[in-house]
């Protein structure tokens, strides 16, 4: 790496994620170093053990005072690095992740095909987007929506898109919970007949998250997550889980970065929630997540000012203005 910083006279080198930052910083030489942190480090449940104690405690702090700018992607993120590794402030600058807003509001107008339109065109589909793992939880929003069966409120569907290694706990956890389920991999016929449905990969995930009425984020920690700017720039209402690190600053960006919502926020741009957890704790806060979307659903009024409220939101993380700020970094640097 040093050899090719060399022969092609690198001015700026800027790495994204922890391995290839520690790369940059030891094959740093006259060129700037910067560095892109996109997750917690104090949050993380994969950095943990012994190797985990030393990517935090020494790799991390020894190594990341070496780069010239430090460039978290939201302001929670800044204040962890501040903190956890004492980094210098002025060296750590908050850009945030940017959407192609235009090009997903295009996107997201391409038709379904005509039963997967016949869903959501005749029941309330709250629809989640990630990759199936346990940081994304997923798990939990199935406890949700058995909560509201077993309330009496059979309307509600949910709806999956992605895949990962949690696809067959989750599958499992539907015939727990009595959920008829739905999924895209058996190529059986899709009607509106089920509870959840597992649409898998899609290429253009919007053409489905624009026509659910409710777009839910449930991870136990993110960074800036994309897929909840993703559906605010379909013009979808949000309901997220109040996690480390994002969606606070996305949805209600003037009140404190280190405040966590204990009940229902009906924050500025979309609904904050408490954190799900994983086993006994999701009796605690599905409650709490039920009631809420209950609540937003039988509201047109609030879905509404939400749908508003997103598009005007996520304005703030097209290009131009995420761009600018980038610039303005590399000037500097």
């Amino acid at each position: 790496m040093r050899a090719l910083k060399r022969e092609h006279s690198i001015d700026v080198c800027i790495s994204h994620l922890e391995g290839a930052d520690y790369l940059n910083l030891l094959s740093k030489g006259h060129e700037k170093v910067l560095l892109c942190v996109h997750n917690s480090k104090r949050h993380d449940p994969n950095i943990r053990g012994a190797l985990g104690w030393l990517r935090r405690r020494v790799l991390m702090p020894w190594l990341y005072r070496a780069a010239d700018y430090i460039v978290p992607v939201s302001r929670e993120l800044r204040q962890e690095l501040l903190d956890t590794f004492g980094l210098q402030p002025e060296k750590v600058v908050t850009i945030n992740n940017f959407f192609d807003v235009e090009g997903i509001r295009r996107r997201s107008l391409e038709p379904l095909p005509i039963a997967a339109q016949a869903l959501f065109t005749q029941y309330p589909v709250l629809i989640t987007a990630g990759r199936l793992a346990h940081e994304k939880n997923q798990r939990a929003l199935l406890d949700v929506l058995a909560l509201l069966r077993t309330q009496g409120h059979n309307a509600p569907r949910l709806a999956l898109l992605g895949d990962g290694p949690l696809r067959a706990d989750l599958l499992r956890r539907c015939q727990e919970l009595d959920l008829r389920r739905w999924q895209i991999w058996d190529e059986q016929p899709l009607t509106t007949d089920f509870d959840v449905y597992f649409f898998g990969f899609q290429s253009n995930p919007f053409q489905y998250i624009a026509r659910a009425r409710v777009s839910l984020l449930s991870s136990a920690t993110e960074g800036f997550p994309m897929a909840l700017c993703e559906a605010m720039a379909c013009g979808v209402p949000v309901a997220s889980t109040d996690c480390p690190t994002g969606p606070r600053e996305i949805l209600a960006p003037l009140t404190p970065a280190a405040h966590y919502a204990a009940t229902p926020e009906w924050a500025e741009f979309g609904l904050l929630l408490p954190l799900l957890g994983q086993g006994q704790e999701v009796a605690g806060a599905a409650p709490q997540w039920s009631g809420a979307l209950l609540e937003l659903l039988a509201s047109p009024d609030r879905i509404e000012h939400y749908r508003t409220q997103a598009l005007v939101r996520v304005q703030n993380f097209g290009p131009e203005p995420i761009m600018q700020q980038w610039e303005a970094l590399l000037h500097k640097a």
